[in-house]
Protein backbone atom coordinates (compact mmCIF):
# COMPACT_ATOMS: atom_id res chain seq x y z
CA UNK A 1 0.00 0.00 0.00
CA UNK A 2 2.63 2.56 1.01
CA UNK A 3 5.63 0.78 -0.51
CA UNK A 4 6.66 -1.17 2.60
CA UNK A 5 6.59 -4.38 0.56
CA UNK A 6 9.77 -3.13 -1.13
CA UNK A 7 11.72 -2.52 2.08
CA UNK A 8 15.18 -4.08 1.98
CA UNK A 9 17.81 -4.54 4.67
CA UNK A 10 21.24 -6.07 5.16
CA UNK A 11 23.57 -6.68 8.08
CA UNK A 12 27.26 -7.39 8.46
CA UNK A 13 29.38 -8.73 11.29
CA UNK A 14 31.72 -6.37 13.09
CA UNK A 15 34.52 -8.96 13.25
CA UNK A 16 36.25 -10.76 10.42
CA UNK A 17 36.89 -14.47 10.06
CA UNK A 18 40.51 -15.54 9.68
CA UNK A 19 40.88 -19.09 11.03
CA UNK A 20 38.92 -21.78 12.86
CA UNK A 21 35.28 -22.78 12.61
CA UNK A 22 32.30 -20.43 12.87
CA UNK A 23 28.58 -21.06 12.82
CA UNK A 24 25.93 -18.41 12.18
CA UNK A 25 22.21 -18.97 12.74
CA UNK A 26 19.11 -17.02 11.90
CA UNK A 27 15.44 -17.75 12.52
CA UNK A 28 12.63 -16.61 10.25
CA UNK A 29 10.03 -15.38 12.72
CA UNK A 30 7.22 -14.40 10.36
CA UNK A 31 6.27 -13.97 6.75
CA UNK A 32 3.44 -12.00 5.19
CA UNK A 33 1.19 -13.10 2.38
CA UNK A 34 -0.63 -10.35 0.54
CA UNK A 35 -4.11 -11.16 -0.78
CA UNK A 36 -4.38 -11.57 -4.52
CA UNK A 37 -4.78 -8.22 -6.27
CA UNK A 38 -7.53 -7.54 -8.79
CA UNK A 39 -7.82 -5.03 -11.62
CA UNK A 40 -4.76 -2.95 -12.65
CA UNK A 41 -2.91 -3.90 -9.45
CA UNK A 42 -2.91 -7.54 -10.57
CA UNK A 43 -0.41 -6.66 -13.31
CA UNK A 44 2.05 -5.07 -10.87
CA UNK A 45 5.26 -6.78 -9.81
CA UNK A 46 4.35 -9.58 -7.41
CA UNK A 47 5.43 -9.33 -3.80
CA UNK A 48 8.60 -11.29 -3.07
CA UNK A 49 10.04 -11.97 0.35
CA UNK A 50 13.62 -13.13 0.33
CA UNK A 51 16.08 -14.10 3.04
CA UNK A 52 19.74 -14.83 2.31
CA UNK A 53 22.42 -16.13 4.65
CA UNK A 54 26.02 -16.16 3.51
CA UNK A 55 29.49 -14.67 3.44
CA UNK A 56 31.20 -11.78 1.74
CA UNK A 57 34.26 -9.64 2.31
CA UNK A 58 34.26 -6.19 3.86
CA UNK A 59 34.55 -4.26 0.60
CA UNK A 60 31.48 -5.67 -1.16
CA UNK A 61 27.77 -4.92 -1.06
CA UNK A 62 25.59 -6.02 1.84
CA UNK A 63 23.26 -7.63 -0.68
CA UNK A 64 24.58 -11.16 -1.09
CA UNK A 65 24.64 -12.70 -4.56
CA UNK A 66 24.07 -9.41 -6.38
CA UNK A 67 26.44 -9.45 -9.37
CA UNK A 68 29.73 -9.82 -7.54
CA UNK A 69 32.23 -12.63 -7.24
CA UNK A 70 33.05 -11.96 -3.61
CA UNK A 71 30.03 -13.56 -1.92
CA UNK A 72 28.38 -16.92 -1.39
CA UNK A 73 24.93 -17.44 0.10
CA UNK A 74 21.85 -19.62 0.47
CA UNK A 75 18.39 -18.11 -0.04
CA UNK A 76 14.91 -19.07 1.16
CA UNK A 77 13.93 -20.24 -2.31
CA UNK A 78 16.43 -23.11 -1.97
CA UNK A 79 19.30 -21.75 -4.07
CA UNK A 80 23.04 -21.54 -3.44
CA UNK A 81 24.36 -18.37 -5.08
CA UNK A 82 28.01 -17.63 -5.86
CA UNK A 83 29.86 -15.99 -8.75
CA UNK A 84 26.50 -14.60 -9.95
CA UNK A 85 25.14 -18.12 -10.58
CA UNK A 86 22.25 -19.85 -8.81
CA UNK A 87 22.02 -23.59 -8.15
CA UNK A 88 18.97 -25.26 -6.60
CA UNK A 89 20.18 -27.23 -3.55
CA UNK A 90 17.12 -27.63 -1.30
CA UNK A 91 13.35 -27.00 -1.17
CA UNK A 92 11.91 -23.58 -0.27
CA UNK A 93 11.65 -22.73 3.39
CA UNK A 94 9.90 -20.05 5.38
CA UNK A 95 8.38 -19.24 8.75
CA UNK A 96 9.70 -20.84 11.96
CA UNK A 97 12.80 -22.23 10.24
CA UNK A 98 16.28 -21.91 11.77
CA UNK A 99 19.11 -21.64 9.24
CA UNK A 100 22.71 -22.34 10.14
CA UNK A 101 25.85 -21.65 8.15
CA UNK A 102 29.07 -23.37 9.18
CA UNK A 103 32.33 -21.89 7.92
CA UNK A 104 35.34 -24.16 8.31
CA UNK A 105 38.71 -22.41 7.99
CA UNK A 106 40.53 -24.96 10.17
CA UNK A 107 43.53 -25.98 8.06
CA UNK A 108 43.89 -29.27 9.98
CA UNK A 109 40.34 -30.39 9.25
CA UNK A 110 39.54 -32.84 6.44
CA UNK A 111 36.88 -30.33 5.28
CA UNK A 112 39.06 -27.22 5.47
CA UNK A 113 37.98 -24.09 3.60
CA UNK A 114 34.35 -25.16 3.17
CA UNK A 115 30.93 -23.68 3.86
Amino acid sequence: DGGWQYLIAGARSTAGIKAGRYMFEIRIMETHVRPEATGPAARAVPQRQLCRLGLTNSSTSLFLGEADNESACFDCEGYYITNATRKKVCPKYGREIVLGLLVNLDAGSPNANTV
